[in-house]
Formats: C-alpha cells, structure tokens, sequence
C-alpha cells in the first residue's frame, strides 16, 4: 500500500473506535490462540500420544527457523509502514526497522504446518489465525502487506521441511 492508503485507512479506523477495537482484539486473540493450540498441541503429543521425536523435532525446528528469521530481520532492516510514512500506528510500537518478514504470521504459519500431521483441526485454525494476524498487523499500520506474506511463505516452507525430516 502506497502512504495515501496507510493515512486513509488508519484515520478512518481511527474514527471508528468499535472497529480499532475490534481489529486490536482479532489480532492479539489470533496471537495468543495460535501459541497455547501450540503449547496443546506439545502437551498432547508427550503426554497422551507419547510422540517425543515429533515433539522434539517440531520444537527445534520451529526455535531454529524462528532465530534465522529473526536474523533475516535484522539484516534486511526494512522500514515499518508507520516509519516510513511518519504516523502513529495503531497498537504501540517503538521499532523502527526490522519489519520484514513479520514474524507473528511466520509463527502461526510454521506452527499451522507442523501440526498437520497430528492434528490437522489444529492446523487449519492456526492458519486461519495466522491469516487473521496478517490481515490485523497491515491494518493497525505495523507491516506492510509484503512483510506478511514473506512471513506466510517462509513460515510454510519451513513447516514443509519439518514434515520431511
């Protein structure tokens, strides 16, 4: 989205506090639900299944490519929307950089992925959220729309591999 649009389209949800409020709470419901599914998912898996190697490996993998991504963060350095074109964002934030891949969809997507196998209910509604989370951290002017659809990609290819190893 060019600067005109990010103005626009904060100002209008800005003079809509049901609407702010609503796309905040999508958001940080989408986040946390996509983290404890996560942490059921483990305990269900050690605890009732008894699948420790797929436990081990989905908690590795998910840990090393959540530390490249941040890495890839970090040296792509890529402005935030709300840096970029000089406005407050909607939720706060105090970063200046690092906005490229987001790293809340990457998240919900690698964890979508890797759960397919045992519990595919509990993918489908990780990726859902990750789409959710998307959709929320363009609206409230914290990524552009390319950060999360890196996020997104890297998120499932990394998954993918999860599932082949």
């Amino acid at each position: 989205m060019r600067e005109e649009q990010y103005i626009k389209m904060i100002g209008w949800i800005r003079k809509h506090p049901k609407c702010e409020m609503c796309i905040k709470a999508v958001n940080l419901l989408s986040t946390i639900g996509v983290y404890w599914l996560f942490l059921f998912n483990i305990i269900f898996m050690e605890l009732i299944m008894n699948k420790n190697k797929v436990v081990y490996k989905s908690l590795i993998v998910a840990g090393i490519s959540f530390v490249l991504v941040s890495l890839v963060r970090k040296m792509i350095n890529a402005d935030r929307p709300y840096t970029k074109y000089d406005f407050v964002p909607l939720i706060e934030k105090n970063k200046t950089g690092e906005s490229m891949p987001s790293r809340h969809v990457f998240s919900a997507f690698v964890i979508g992925v890797t759960v397919i196998p045992i519990n595919p209910i509990i993918s489908v509604v990780c990726i859902i959220c990750g789409v959710f989370i998307a959709i929320t951290r363009v609206a409230l002017g914290v990524h552009f729309i390319r950060d999360v659809i890196a996020g997104a990609l890297i998120g499932i290819i990394c998954g993918i591999i999860v599932l082949f190893i």
